[in-house]
């Protein structure tokens, strides 16, 4: 059986043992089980199953020698695979067990409070979640195997996240969210994310205020300007150019279309793009920005670095790490 099927018919909850006459695995299971916590209405342990009410699952190896029941459907597999892959089903066939215990099929049967169809399935997502989700439940060795695969969705460095948004977003972001964390109610987990939501937007938006003011607003031209030298300041291509850029980052026209409006990385990014649009029009005909090659480059560079400190910056703005310390402005390596 491979992991991905043992993962798949085990669920997310708690393991508990049962049977008559089955004390000592009832009782070990249960003490594995404080430490295992479950969610929804399955962390209360459900009535004993009746054996003459258990169904067959498609899982049902007829050389099987151990029985799991996942509320009323039964799964016939091999104890050697659950003790290869898992520790704690490792840690409960290694006790001693009586001589008079309830047989299933002439197996013997141990009852986990968990869902039968958390199985592989077409969707790739929810099959790769199930198993992280089991294998940190399970100690099964696997786990790191399913981080990196959900780490291709959803990366750790900006630029993969760059290259993946490109194709769109993600789906499924809460649920990523609930099985990287440990598992609690979700009732408890709606404060802390409305909190949390509502402080990094406002640190988003505040940052990015503060890149428009520092890099367009009150800059001072590139001492290489080749626009430094107009007679009427006001009149300076490079001067028009930046505050073009800053009416539209203010009013966030690209992201509110894209409902992202509070997204500095998207917004620097669009502000990135435009200085190799050629779609703005002077009412006469559509051009690029008048920005000499200098003042570009200069504003390119900031732009870059800006995203760079958002991305570092992003899990102190929701709670989830300390801010990185400054040097002289500048966030630490």
């Amino acid at each position: 059986m491979g992991p991905l099927v043992f993962l798949g018919l085990v669920g997310t909850r708690n393991l508990i043992g049962t049977g008559k006459n089955n004390g000592h695995l009832v009782g070990r299971t249960q003490d594995l089980g404080k430490n295992l916590q479950g969610s929804e209405d399955y962390n209360t342990p459900a009535p004993k199953t009746a054996l003459s009410n258990v169904i067959r699952s498609d899982l049902w190896f007829s050389d099987g020698n151990i029985i799991l029941i996942a509320a009323s459907i039964a799964f016939k597999v091999h104890r050697g695979q659950l003790r290869r892959h898992s520790e704690v089903f490792d840690d409960v066939f290694n006790l001693p067990q009586p001589k008079d215990q309830d047989l299933y099929d002439g197996c013997p049967w141990i009852e986990v409070y968990d869902c039968p169809s958390d199985s592989p399935g077409a969707n790739d997502f929810p099959t790769v979640a199930t198993v992280l989700r089991l294998s940190t439940k399970y100690l099964v060795e696997h786990r790191q195997r399913c981080m990196i695969r959900l780490d291709l969705d959803w990366p750790t460095t900006l630029s993969t996240w760059d290259h993946k948004i490109m194709a769109g977003t993600p789906a499924r972001p809460l649920s990523i969210v609930s099985d990287r964390c440990p598992p609690r109610p979700p009732t408890t987990l709606t404060p802390p994310f409305l909190i949390a939501t509502r402080r990094g937007r406002e640190r988003a938006q505040r940052f990015l205020a503060d890149f428009v003011i520092a890099e367009l607003q009150g800059c001072a031209p590139e001492p290489d300007c080749l626009h430094l030298e107009d007679e009427d300041p006001k009149s300076r291509m490079c001067r028009q150019s930046f505050y073009f850029i800053m009416l539209n980052l203010l009013r966030s026209v690209g992201g509110i279309v894209c409902g992202r409006d509070a997204d500095p990385l998207f917004t620097l990014g669009q502000a990135m793009d435009m200085l190799s649009r050629t779609d703005f029009s002077d009412g006469h005909r559509q051009r690029g920005l008048r920005l000499c090659h200098p003042c570009k480059i200069d504003f390119a560079n900031a732009t870059r670095r800006a995203r760079e400190e958002v991305w570092r910056l992003l899990p102190a703005w929701f709670g989830l790490a300390e801010e990185p310390a400054r040097v002289d402005g500048v966030l630490k390596a």
